[in-house]
């Protein structure tokens, strides 16, 4: 099977990388596609085509295509750390370095959570059987788990590239 990338701006602003399929095998012939031997289709990416296919792909979706371009395949990053905060500007996929921040705290919100649910289980515990020594060390990690968000502010607001966040990201969840 053969495809060709496109990106697609969504009506969020966010970008998505549909796979356009150009060659396949089956019974039913696509929208646009021409039989080249039994069971086997080709069709174009023409404007009319992805139109229709983003149409199919999109309906009852909230968030929908509002531009597109076909790209080449070395067009999209290969590292999908930040895929969030990928967005189509000049021509080119860049990303969208206030949301890749943004993204970073998201990771370190979600990482925290098992952390924090095994803390509060050792505070009970140690609560439980009047061990105020470990009860206080579990709620001081507590502590540093739920000030994490605001303790990396200032280096995320300093990091200019997502190669930065990316080791801030590595540092903060190891």
């Amino acid at each position: 099977m053969n495809s060709v990338p496109i990106a697609l701006t969504m009506s969020d602003g966010t970008l998505a990388v549909m796979r356009f399929i150009t060659e396949g095998r089956g019974n039913i012939l696509p929208f646009g596609a021409q039989w080249v031997s039994p069971g086997q289709w080709t069709r174009t990416p023409s404007p009319a085509n992805l139109a229709n296919e983003m149409a199919r792909g999109f309906e009852n979706h909230a968030v929908t295509p509002v531009s597109w371009r076909q790209i080449q395949e070395s067009d999209v990053p290969t590292d999908r750390t930040f895929r969030g905060a990928w967005r189509d500007q000049a021509g080119a996929i860049k990303h969208d370095i206030t949301q890749a921040r943004q993204l970073v705290l998201d990771y370190v919100r979600e990482w925290r959570k098992d952390k924090l649910a095994d803390l509060d289980q050792a505070w009970m515990r140690a609560y439980a059987r009047g061990d105020t020594t470990a009860a206080q060390t579990a709620e001081d990690q507590r502590e540093v788990l739920r000030n994490l968000p605001q303790t990396l502010g200032p280096q995320l607001a300093a990091a200019t590239t997502v190669a930065q966040l990316k080791a801030l990201l590595q540092a903060t969840l190891t």
